[in-house]
């Protein structure tokens, strides 16, 4: 199912840095990536019968997806991610004191800075990282060249994009707090089994999940969990979708599987959308934090349309995908490219990863969230004001979560400066 074919194969790696010098880190994707075969002449039939290009999708060779034809609705339980005490201190230049000095790296950015700073010069001409560019964002971000991202993984022909998405957006968050676990989307699915973010979201929240070893994904499975009437898997897979209630093995599984759960989301923010807002998507990720997030996708997502792993832009809007991004790169028109973590496979695109544009991002970005853990009392191995609560910054000495202080600048110590503007802001 996850072959790889000869234009496949030929296609350069876009890394924000020469190949050869930036070392991406891929994790046993066999073992995440295998799916159960399908029935390839029901689905090339199936697409056929289509008009739109929601449905059946050969994705690369060999590769078959089912694209939502609807788009998703919002998290109900989601709290917003920026308060507005904080939007107006991120989007404000940094004060040390009285002085102004906008080239300062702003401390949400530590972590990414000393990845990204140190990386070598492109010669390619797409991207020239230095120390800020005269900006508080780093030029580059990619959680590839950090060890901050999980395996790639691929759903097949189960409309189930939600669950993957959100399983390596917790995957990130693991590798945050300095652990390795892969987390199952298949018992994420098996809380809501249909095509919905919200479901996604509001079924799993504050409820234990547990590894990939432990459940691993099977495409029938999941077919029996799937209670969406649009969905054909069952004559893709041979089995009978919506069945998953009344099978005494598969309700075992389940159980085992909430009883053995070793991570918990414990909030789910969501970030601007409407209208769009690109600093507050390259804060979060700037930060070390993946985003779990949801767009329409057109005809060029598929097969050979991708070019150097870059997503040409589309015009129309074909169906619904959740999607997990995990970085972002300054282009020289001064726009940037926002890079997508797919469940795909590893035969799609770069490795199962690629660019998209920020028009695109721009035009079609539907929802975006980020996703707080309790990974047994482990905290992120290098936290940043993101990780702190609305009312909280990172304390300059502590280096730990606390209050800011009243004129909004950084505490020290636990202590805040005079209110004669010899504090330090942001």
């Amino acid at each position: 199912m996850n072959n790889r074919g000869p234009a496949d194969s030929a296609t350069p790696t876009p890394a924000p840095a020469p190949v050869g010098t930036v070392q991406i880190q891929h994790i046993n994707p066999s073992l995440y990536a295998k799916v159960d075969p399908v029935n390839v002449a029901f689905l090339q039939a199936a697409r056929a019968r289509q008009p739109k290009l929601c449905g059946p999708v050969e994705v690369s060779p060999g590769t078959w997806v089912r694209i939502d034809c609807h788009m998703y609705q919002p998290i109900a339980t989601a709290k917003l991610h920026w308060s507005a005490r904080k939007s107006k201190m991120f989007s404000s230049p940094i004060r040390i004191g009285a002085a102004m000095t906008p080239k300062k790296v702003h401390p949400v950015f530590a972590s990414a800075h000393r990845v990204t700073a140190g990386a070598p010069r492109m010669t390619s001409g797409v991207v020239s990282p230095n120390d800020n560019g005269g900006s508080d964002f780093p030029d580059v971000v990619d959680h590839r060249t950090s060890g901050g991202e999980g395996p790639i993984k691929n759903q097949g022909y189960v409309g189930s994009c939600t669950a993957f998405s959100l399983s390596s957006t917790i995957d990130n968050a693991i590798r945050r707090a300095g652990k390795s676990d892969v987390v199952s989307p298949a018992h994420i699915w098996a809380h809501y089994g249909t095509p919905s973010m919200s479901l996604a979201g509001d079924a799993n929240l504050n409820k234990p999940i547990t590894t990939f070893e432990a459940w691993p994904y099977s495409g029938k499975e999941a077919c029996q969990f799937s209670t969406d009437s649009r969905d054909d898997c069952g004559d893709s897979y041979h089995v009978r979708p919506n069945t998953a209630k009344t099978d005494p093995a598969i309700q075992a599984k389940l159980a085992k599987a909430d009883g053995e759960g070793i991570q918990k989301i414990v909030s789910i923010e969501k970030l601007e959308t409407s209208p769009f807002n690109p600093d507050e998507l390259k804060t979060v990720l700037a930060s070390g934090s993946d985003i779990w997030f949801a767009m329409y996708v057109g005809s060029t997502w598929m097969g050979r349309s991708i070019k150097d792993g870059v997503i040409p832009e589309w015009d129309s809007a074909e169906g619904g995908h959740a999607i997990t991004m995990s970085g972002y790169r300054k282009m020289p028109d001064g726009t940037h490219q926002f890079l997508v973590h797919n469940s795909w496979g590893e035969s799609w695109a770069d490795h199962g990863y690629a660019w998209i544009t920020e028009a695109s991002t721009k035009k079609w970005l539907k929802y975006a969230y980020k996703v707080k853990l309790d990974v047994g009392g482990a905290k992120p191995t290098e936290i940043t004001d993101d990780d702190c609560a609305e009312d909280e910054l990172v304390d300059s000495v502590s280096n730990q979560c606390a209050k800011m202080c009243s004129d909004e600048t950084r505490p020290a110590g636990g202590k805040c400066a005079p209110a004669t503007g010899s504090g330090v802001k942001h």
